[in-house]
């Protein structure tokens, strides 16, 4: 049999196909399970490919066999690793012959010892490859762990009423609406703050008072659109898990509380980043 290229035994992966590490398989000649075993007693010697001693793992793997089961047995392994052993006698033996002192042919490449053992180690590295890459995957480590940045915020509010949230934000939109409806002048003014810029008075605020309601934050004259501002930078406040809101009381009221171990961050800078969309 020709040699096989590890790369030619690995299947092809589609989009939605599941692939297992189990599946991989790695050869390099048809003597493959006989050199598995004797890379096992190798590494249970603690000994390297190239100072084997055949009598020790000739002893070790006959011991073996004894001890398999007859539906264990396979005699086609078993004389593998007998052909194995032999090519290993061969060598050895070809190793201890004196070398002729005048070469009649020039070296057209490595020996069959050389190639041997480099097929070998070669062989003995796919398989410790394979062998840490399902291990991998029974740890799920060769897996891409999710990355998670400054963009990923996770809000968790317990106890809380979206439907009196609304209820309670509407009822100022109405105060506010029914001022502007009953001002004398009505003029029309240049919007005087953006979301990002409230959001930096809001946090301001509450870092010196620690909670506060959203009624408070709204000044004498604000307009619908200013009020609007200001709930947003209290929600995006909210989303970088720099505050928390609560509706309490009857009719109810929309409470914001700082968060604790929130003031390293830089809030001109680092706070409204983010905003930009409201802008």
């Amino acid at each position: 049999m020709d040699d096989l290229s590890v790369l030619d035994q690995i299947p092809e992966i589609g989009q939605d196909d599941k692939f297992s590490f189990t599946s991989l398989s790695y050869h390099l000649y048809e003597e493959d399970v006989a050199l598995d075993k004797l890379l096992d007693i190798l590494k249970k010697d603690k000994v390297a490919i190239r100072d084997i001693f055949i009598s020790s793992i000739t002893e070790q793997y006959l011991a073996y066999v004894v001890n398999l089961t007859k539906e264990e047995k396979d005699y086609d392994d078993i004389s593998s690793f007998l052909v194995l052993a032999a090519t290993l006698i061969e060598l050895k033996a070809a190793s201890l012959l004196p070398k002729p002192e005048f070469e009649e042919y020039e070296d057209d490449g490595l020996s069959d010892e050389e190639l041997f053992y480099l097929r070998a180690e070669e062989y003995a590295a796919y398989r410790d490859a394979a062998e840490k890459l399902r291990s991998y995957e029974i740890l799920n480590r060769y897996y891409r762990e999710p990355v998670f940045g400054e963009d990923d915020y996770k809000v968790v509010i317990k106890d809380f009423s979206l439907q009196k949230m609304i209820e309670a934000f509407s009822r100022m939109l109405e105060r506010a609406e029914f001022e502007e409806d009953h001002t004398a002048e009505k003029t029309i003014e240049k919007e005087r703050f953006s979301v990002s810029d409230r959001m930096v008075d809001v946090v301001e605020a509450l870092r010196a008072l620690s909670l506060i309601k959203l009624n408070d934050l709204f000044e004498p004259g604000f307009t619908k659109l200013e009020i609007i501002n200001t709930f947003l930078a209290v929600l995006e406040i909210v989303k970088q898990q720099i505050a928390a809101i609560s509706v309490e009381g009857d009719p109810g009221e929309i409470i914001v509380r700082h968060l604790p171990d929130t003031d390293k961050f830089n809030y001109e800078e680092d706070l409204i980043k983010d905003a930009d969309e409201y802008n």
